[in-house]
This record gives C-alpha cells, sequence and structure tokens, in this order.
C-alpha cells in the first residue's frame, strides 16, 4: 500500500513486462512468458484522467513515505546472523556504511571471538 501510487491519484498503464521464467512447473505449457518483473517507472505510462482514481494522500506524504522506505531497506537486518546495536547507523571517511563482523579462534581448545565495525566496502 505505502509503494502503490494509485493513493496519490496517479493511474499508470504498461507497468509490468512479461518474461520468461527462470523455472517452470510444467515444461509443455502453451504460453511461454509467465514470469512478471516490474518495469522502471521511466517506462510507465500515465493515464492523464484525473477522475480515473480519487487521491487519498497528497504526493508530498507519498513521497517523504518512499523516502522512509528506501532508508528501511538499507538498514534492515535481513538473514544478520548477529545484531549489532550501530551496524548502518556509523560511516567511513569514503561514504560507506560501516557493518558489524566477527572473527572466531580457538585458544588451547577454549572458543574465543571478536567483534567489531567496518567498512563495507572493501579497499583494494
Amino acid at each position: 500500500m505505502l509503494s502503490n501510487p494509485a493513493y496519490t491519484g496517479k493511474t499508470y498503464a504498461f507497468t509490468r513486462d512479461y518474461i520468461e521464467p527462470k523455472r517452470r512447473r510444467s515444461p509443455n505449457t502453451r504460453r511461454k512468458k509467465t514470469g512478471v518483473i516490474l518495469r522502471p517507472r521511466e517506462e510507465w505510462l500515465e493515464i492523464p484522467n484525473p477522475n480515473a482514481t480519487p487521491a487519498i494522500i497528497d504526493q508530498e506524504l507519498f513521497e517523504t513515505a518512499q523516502i522512509i522506505l528506501k532508508r528501511n531497506k538499507a538498514l534492515s537486518t535481513r538473514n544478520a546472523k548477529h545484531q549489532y546495536l550501530l551496524s548502518g547507523y556509523i560511516f567511513c571517511r569514503c561514504g560507506a556504511r560501516y557493518q558489524g563482523y566477527i572473527k572466531k579462534w580457538k585458544d588451547n581448545g577454549k572458543p574465543n571471538e571478536q567483534r567489531w565495525y567496518r567498512c563495507g566496502i572493501v579497499s583494494l
């Protein structure tokens, strides 16, 4: 709902494209292009009828929600095995976000670990 521009009163056509899927459930289907992907927003065709879709929220609120969603996606911790308090909030001199890392080793059979932050971009 937060990413659908129809809530701002705009209606678009040709927003999806049909492609050949990576995997097919049954190999002998008649329609070959059954995979669906979204086209870039620049390629969408806006329907100029102002009464096509009533506006529920204004454009400024929608754009603010898009910025928040983009930031949340950048800071999300999907598939993270360990939680780090400052991961994604502190930055390197190069502008990349710091990420949390862990180093594990055994010392005389006793497991040890050390956690630290480092730049997400590997410098050569």
